[in-house]
């Protein structure tokens, strides 16, 4: 694999055909969570860490739940769809990544060796992922963004900051004659 994947980092992954992210469904914090395609919003329910648990093979955690993506009922048929499901180190929970000429990953199943497949081959927000065979489609390939989270907090926390510090400041000269006005009343 060329591209280096960081386990250290969180990525977008989003479809190479209509751009839009891979997500659970409903920002859903449960097992069973369904993963689809959304139009990408950067939210935490669409940025997934990769970490290899085996040479090879890894495991796709949601930033939001801390679950990981799962073949349903640890299916290998084609049209299995994919969920999330708190991690118990199965099969149909691990992934290889198989890097296409074009810079994007087809992301297969170790259970099946099938790919992460966007059903029918929709664009539309909603549209469900399934494992199917290779069969080289566009709508087999994915690309993987890293997430740049931090540096945009930053900048907002400095801002954020600077507000709060000139509030505290108006606010220690308002409070002395808070007091005096309080002793007045007594």
């Amino acid at each position: 694999m060329a591209k280096k994947i960081s386990q250290a980092k969180y990525y977008s992954i989003l479809a190479k055909t209509s751009q839009k992210a891979l997500e659970v469904a409903d920002f859903s914090l449960e097992n069973g969570g369904a993963i689809q395609l959304w139009d990408n919003a950067k939210a935490e329910s669409q940025q997934w860490k990769l970490v290899e648990e085996e040479p090879g093979f890894y495991k796709i955690i949601c930033r939001h739940s801390e679950k990981v993506v799962d073949v349903t009922i640890g299916g290998s048929c084609n049209g299995s769809w994919v969920h999330q499901w708190e991690y118990k180190g199965a099969p149909n929970q691990l992934w290889s990544l198989e890097e296409c000429a074009d810079g994007c990953f087809k992301i297969k199943s170790k259970l099946s060796g099938k790919c992460l497949d966007v059903v029918g081959m929709s664009a539309e927000n909603g549209s469900r992922v399934q494992i199917w065979d290779d069969v080289d489609g566009d709508n087999q390939k994915w690309k993987l963004v890293e997430v740049r989270r931090f540096a945009a907090q930053k900048t907002v926390t400095k801002k954020a900051a600077g507000k709060a510090e000139k509030t505290e400041k108006k606010a220690a000269s308002k409070k002395p004659a808070a007091k005096k006005n309080a002793k007045k009343s007594v």
